[in-house]
């Protein structure tokens, strides 16, 4: 019987000591149209403006590296972070530039993956789903609210009314998004595989929680964002345009 206990009890401490070593994944979902898709350019191109309106520019001009020295690394290269790793539909890896609209550009998760990567023990995930030209009437309309209850103008409502799955038909590509960001490839992090499971992604189960972050399409927020953390709840202050 006291082995029978013993037992039991070096179980229990195996148990918390796996736990500890996997804590949860927090995870935000990056939601928008082309202003979360990102046009930012990231290289300088001497015959743009000088080479300014770029990250690049940015960590290189005096006025402005200091505020911008931790994205490089000491020989000037891009960093990336082992600890915030992000899925923007084909793409995904570990946080670094390159994950806007295309290779050479970024978007928000770069500023806001850095933050939330700095705010938090956890890992962090960050799951980007934006498209350009869309709006919160029609396409990302979710299902509660029906259809919507004024004329979109005579073409948009003929439209509508030979597919009505135009309507809200960016909110399931959102939430599809969402369900196939699986963490069970193989390119993932150690830690983000370990932390969570696929069928997890929309929920609070299995020990990874999840923290929806709404960002409004057309948002605009003051930099730098101040961060205040209530129990799984990531809060920061966001201006509509």
């Amino acid at each position: 019987m006291k082995r029978f206990i013993l037992c039991v009890a070096l179980l229990v401490l195996a148990a918390g000591f796996v736990r500890a070593e996997t804590p949860p994944v927090k995870v935000f979902i990056l939601a928008g149209q082309s202003n979360m898709v990102g046009a930012g350019r990231v290289k300088a191109d001497p015959k743009r403006n000088g080479g300014k309106g770029s990250l690049e520019y940015l960590v290189k001009s005096p006025s402005t590296a200091q505020r911008f020295a931790h994205l490089v690394d000491a020989d000037g290269h891009w960093r990336t972070r082992d600890d915030v790793w992000i899925v923007f539909f084909d793409r995904k890896g570990p946080l670094t530039v390159g994950y806007g609209s295309n290779q050479d550009t970024i978007g928000p998760e770069l500023g806001f993956g850095w933050v939330v990567g700095d705010a938090f023990e956890e890992p962090v995930l960050l799951i980007k789903c934006a498209w350009g030209g869309k709006s919160l009437a029609v396409d990302f309309r979710p299902p509660s609210a029906g259809k919507p209850p004024y004329s979109l103008g005579a073409k948009a409502d003929a439209a509508i009314a030979q597919d009505p799955r135009i309507v809200g038909k960016y909110y399931r590509e959102l939430v599809a998004t969402v369900k196939t960001a699986s963490p069970a490839s193989g390119s993932w992090s150690p830690a983000v595989t370990a932390g969570m499971k696929s069928s997890d992604l929309l929920g609070t189960r299995g020990g990874m929680t999840a923290s929806m972050t709404s960002l409004p399409l057309n948002t605009r927020a003051t930099w730098p964002i101040s961060l205040k953390t209530s129990a799984e709840t990531l809060v920061f202050p966001i201006y509509l345009s």
